[in-house]
């Protein structure tokens, strides 16, 4: 019974990953669509490469920092290799996701707006601030050429700091939608400051462009990756009957739908498989129930038990969304890197945003910072700890 339960599985997994024309995403090497969705990737960078913005004296001259590019590297992880949101990071998709990174990254420099260079002075004011300038440069020049390029760019971007910062708390919300709401909420700001300045000539057609790439490509790889798990861990079981099976699959699509499971639910679904002649005594069905579940938590991982003011219900592991790979966890290691930098710059730093003579007040800005670096570190690493163990 075991093996055909393994068989059903594989032939299950076979249809998911079947090719299928009305499909999204890109199959493979030989679907059509990855040159259409490459060709319209690398037009998109091309368009953005052409826009006056990035140009000097006619030629192309990138000005806008390392901060811009890790701010597009960091989005283009967290949608691609955390999310999962544009097919499975292997083959021709991940191919694609590598090439997304290039238009994404001039689409990013170009809405924040903000070069590290600056061009040359057009008032009488800025002339000053170029011999303030100049004069620093020739008393403490050896100590300014000494500081790293990455460190002077954290302080000439403050403002794309800033925007990244909100960007990688966001990318720290585990509701998917909310997620990726409040990442694209984010990048209005600047987007729309740039449509309000204006010419937006090239942006607006290598943005269509990269949206098109982008929509072509889409699959939510996510919701295929939840069942490719749990297939994958009762695969692994010798004791896995068909009835229990039964239960197991049905109360893990249900709770794809509906994300919680009552008691009462789940009693239901045993005795609709166990018990459908309603032979059973309560106290036994109980017992059976209680055995399920106990497999489903300890021996295959699938739930987790939760508790509110209506009682205990079932959710599924948010780590059957997750792809194991090297590839994830470069996505959230800048989160990581975050909330440790985000700590110990607060801690060294002598001024407070308040002052810690006020009574408890004086202790808000470093309890905001140490919740803020606390979560941050928690929803990184604890999936990480959990797929090793």
């Amino acid at each position: 019974m075991t093996q055909q339960l393994v068989t059903t599985a594989r032939h299950g997994l076979d249809w998911i990953f079947q090719p299928r024309h009305h499909a999204n995403g890109i199959s493979s090497f030989s679907d059509k669509k990855f040159y259409v969705v490459l060709f319209l990737y690398l037009a998109s960078f091309l368009v953005f490469a052409h826009d006056p913005f990035f140009h000097q004296h006619g030629a192309f001259v990138y000005q806008q920092g390392l901060v811009t590019l890790l701010l597009a590297a960091v989005i283009a992880a967290a949608f691609n290799w955390e999310m999962c949101l544009f097919g499975k990071p292997v083959g021709a998709n991940l191919l694609l996701h590598v090439i997304q990174v290039f238009p994404l990254s001039l689409f990013m420099a170009r809405i924040t707006a903000k070069a590290s260079v600056p061009n040359e002075p057009e008032s009488l004011f800025g002339y000053a601030v170029e011999m303030v300038k100049g004069w620093s440069n020739r008393l403490f020049g050896d100590v300014i050429n000494g500081i790293p390029v990455w460190v002077t760019d954290l302080f000439t971007n403050w403002r794309i700091c800033i925007l990244l910062a909100f960007v990688l708390f966001f990318l720290c919300f585990r509701n998917l939608p909310l997620k990726v709401a409040s990442v694209v909420c984010a990048l209005l700001v600047p987007f729309a400051s740039v449509i309000a300045k204006g010419p937006v000539g090239y942006l607006l057609p290598g943005m269509i462009l990269l949206g098109g790439g982008m929509a072509m490509q889409f699959c939510r790889y996510d919701k295929i990756l939840y069942f490719e798990n749990i297939f994958h861990r009762l695969r692994a079981s010798t004791s896995l009957d068909s009835m229990l099976a039964a239960v197991i699959l049905r109360t893990m699509t249900d709770l794809q739908n509906q994300t919680r499971m009552s008691e009462k639910n789940l009693l239901s679904l045993v005795r609709a498989e166990y018990d459908p002649d309603d032979k059973m005594s309560p106290s036994d069905l109980q017992l059976i129930a209680g055995e399920v579940l106990q497999r489903m938590v300890y021996e295959y991982d699938l739930v987790v038990i939760r508790g509110d003011a209506e009682g205990l219900f079932l959710q599924a592991n948010a780590l059957l969304h997750c792809h194991d790979s090297l590839l994830t966890q470069l996505a959230v290691f800048p989160r990581v890197v975050l909330a440790l930098t985000a700590a110990a710059v607060w801690v060294l730093l002598p001024v407070d945003l308040i002052p810690d003579s006020l009574p408890f007040l004086g202790m808000l800005d470093d309890v905001t910072v140490a919740i803020f670096s606390g979560i941050v570190l928690k929803n990184s690493v604890e999936g990480h700890v959990q797929r090793r163990q």
